[in-house]
């Protein structure tokens, strides 16, 4: 019997280191529950905080892309618009040209018109002359068709009279 109640208080002194170890798991774990509660609070904080920033960013950085597009659309119309001003300013040039092209000729017509009046009033003089050099010619010519001859010379005397 002495076999059996060493063989008891054996298993008594493992029952109690079970149970000794059991305490002092269930104590580490309370421990670690106790600390592990706080940090997972942070931890839920710290996430909410990261997916805070992390929309904030995408939201900035959507900002950024939208006046990135913005400025490259005004960059464009503003480049378009400097073409249409070059467009423009050409044909401003152009009709420039044109114009005093038009006044050069505008002027060289003035100055035709006043030589033709020029032109009108010695037209007649000259014309009576050439009409007295004709006669002339007929009368200290050989006297082929002479009767004819005289006439006409009448009838251009008769028109230029006129």
């Amino acid at each position: 019997m002495v076999c059996g109640a060493q063989t008891l208080k054996l298993n008594r002194k493992e029952d109690m280191s079970k149970i000794s170890i059991a305490r002092h798991l269930l104590l580490s774990g309370a421990a670690a529950l106790a600390f592990a509660i706080p940090a997972h609070a942070q931890l839920e904080s710290a996430m909410r905080t990261a997916k805070s920033s992390t929309a904030a960013s995408a939201a900035s950085q959507q900002r950024v892309e939208n006046l990135d597009d913005e400025a490259d659309s005004m960059l464009r119309e503003y480049r378009a618009i400097l073409q249409q001003i070059d467009n423009v300013q050409l044909f401003v040039d152009k009709q420039d040209i044109y114009l005093e092209s038009q006044k050069s000729e505008i002027s060289s017509l003035n100055k035709q018109l006043g030589n033709v009046e020029n032109i009108k009033r010695g037209m007649v003089p000259m014309m009576l002359r050439m009409t007295v050099a004709i006669e002339d010619a007929i009368n200290n010519d050989m006297p082929f068709m002479l009767n004819s001859r005289r006439e006409r010379i009448q009838r251009l005397k008769n028109v230029l009279a006129n």
